[in-house]
Order: structure tokens, then C-alpha cells, then sequence
């Protein structure tokens, strides 16, 4: 069995108000900070071991999950295939870290709400329709793939903003 998690990276400042123009930089904003902590303390709490946390060069993505490696001793490592704009790249990456992780662990990516909707219908399309095309900024999916090959996902928003209303829209 292995594991797989994908975090859409915390709330970012507007990017209309975003100077430079450059959005690679655009920061978390103070409650994209704050989601930032509730997942790393969500890992801390309810995950198993974590052998490797791999983000979107966005200084948002990076932002989301740095205390998540940095809490395991890992390196954060940047991955331009978790950007916008390489599906087949993203889609690469995450069935590579399926097959190659282990039932002792798994790895985080983080990456923007562009590249997980169709990442998760390509790995877990049974999973990941209607009602649950679900990524809230923040949220993650956790994916388990059993030795027979079946997957199965589940969606979790952490901290006390899981029972309020879903940030479902796509962004940068």
C-alpha cells in the first residue's frame, strides 16, 4: 500500500494587486499563513511517515508545505512539473511516487488548483467526480493505492474550517 498526499497551496494575496507582476512570488497572505500551520500540524497529527515533501517552485506552494518537510528533517524539494502549465509532468511525478513509495511512507506535493483537478481525475477518476472535485486552497487529498492497484481518495480540510463552505474555484 502506498500513499500519496496533494495540497493546493494556502491563500495567496490578490493577484491583481500583486506587484511585481511576476506570480511565481506572490506570497501567502496572513490566512494562507495560517492554513499553512493547521496542515503541518495535520501531518504531525495524523499522518504516517512522510519520505518526501516536492512543491511547485510558487513561493506560495513552497510556503504551504515548508514546515511540513523542515518538522521531518527533509528537504524541501522544488519541482516546476507541480506548476501550471505541464499536466503530463505532474501526472508523471505523482504515479512515479506511488509506485516507488512503501507502506512506512509516502510524499506530500503541493501544487495549484489548475494542475489538481485534472491530476486527480487522471489518478483517481472513480474518486474524484461530481460533488467531489473538490480542492479548497489549503485542503489536501489523500491518496492510497493498495497492492492490487485499486486507489482510493479522501478529502480533508484541516483545522476548523472544514465544516465551512468549500473554496472550489481554480487558481494560480
Amino acid at each position: 500500500m502506498s500513499v500519496l498526499w496533494i495540497v493546493r497551496h494556502g491563500l495567496a494575496g490578490s493577484k491583481e494587486r500583486w506587484r511585481p507582476t511576476d506570480d511565481r512570488y506572490r506570497p501567502l497572505s496572513r490566512s494562507g499563513i495560517v492554513q499553512a500551520q493547521r496542515l503541518t500540524d495535520w501531518f504531525a497529527s495524523r499522518a504516517r511517515s512522510i519520505t518526501a515533501v516536492c512543491t511547485s517552485p510558487t513561493v506560495r506552494c513552497a510556503s504551504t508545505v515548508l514546515a511540513v518537510a523542515e518538522a521531518r528533517g527533509l528537504d524541501l524539494r522544488l519541482d516546476a512539473r507541480l506548476a501550471v502549465g505541464d499536466p503530463a509532468g505532474a501526472l508523471a511525478l505523482a504515479e512515479s511516487v506511488l509506485e516507488t513509495s512503501t507502506p512506512a511512507g509516502g510524499a506530500v506535493l503541493c501544487t495549484h488548483g489548475e494542475v489538481m483537478g485534472p491530476l486527480l481525475a487522471s489518478l483517481v477518476p472513480d474518486c474524484f467526480t461530481g460533488a467531489d472535485r473538490r480542492c479548497a486552497k489549503g485542503a489536501l487529498w489523500e491518496l492510497v493505492a493498495g497492492p492490487d492497484g485499486e486507489r482510493r481518495a479522501r478529502y480533508v480540510v484541516p483545522g476548523p474550517e472544514a465544516a465551512g463552505p468549500e473554496a472550489a474555484g481554480p487558481d494560480g
